[in-house]
């Protein structure tokens, strides 16, 4: 991938300004004047990578005390370098909820293909929020190697942990007619049969 176009071409920010954008991003009103002041902050620090990147890093470090991690995580990806991929993961891992899902939906933006190996490792998590942040990444990624370790979970003791790989998995084409079968016979949670039934359906309408 290209990425000539997000590098640093123009000159080097002035410290201030490079901050004030930061924390024009960091912003979090959500009217559309404060939107398009966040877009016009995001370009500027596309235009400085060099110096942008480093510091957006930063802030996902637990000492940096940003309020607004989820601006910051959203914006990764889009710089598609790779040493963000790392730090991403580890919040992906060690976060709380709703934090650890932007994290994983980030690695599933990302265009090198090492934040798709960081998405299979979260679904050997210990943690369920991160093997749920995965199987969501992974379908939001949409590539059909990840059918294997998806599967290979399956039958995790955690029923949102296995509702959520099901959905994944589902998603992306991994399952069988009768595998699908399977789970709508033998799932002992009926949010999870209904989801094999509602997937089994879709299926069967597609083909």
């Amino acid at each position: 991938m290209n990425n000539d176009h997000i590098t640093n071409s123009g000159p080097e920010p002035m410290a201030s300004e490079l901050e004030l954008n930061i924390q024009t991003l960091l912003a979090p009103y959500g009217d559309a004047g404060h939107q398009r002041d966040r877009e016009r902050a995001l370009a500027y620090l596309l235009a400085h990578a060099d110096e942008a990147h480093p510091r957006l890093l930063g802030l996902l470090s637990p000492s940096s005390g940003c309020r607004n991690p989820e601006a910051v995580i959203n914006a990764l990806p889009i710089f598609a370098k790779p040493e963000s991929i790392p730090v991403l993961e580890e919040v992906m891992q060690t976060a709380p909820e709703a934090i650890s899902l932007s994290a994983g939906q980030a690695l599933a933006r990302h265009p090198d293909e090492a934040a798709a190996e960081a998405l299979i490792r979260g679904l050997r998590s210990s943690r369920n929020d991160a093997v749920i942040s995965s199987a969501d990444g992974l379908l939001t990624r949409g590539e059909k190697s990840s059918c294997l370790p998806l599967m290979e979970i399956m039958a995790h003791p955690d029923r949102e942990v296995r509702y959520r790989v099901l959905q994944a998995a589902g998603g992306l084409g991994c399952l069988t007619n009768d595998q699908l079968r399977h789970v709508a016979t033998n799932e002992p949670e009926q949010m999870i049969r209904e989801l094999a039934i509602k997937l089994l359906q879709e299926k069967s309408a597609s083909s």
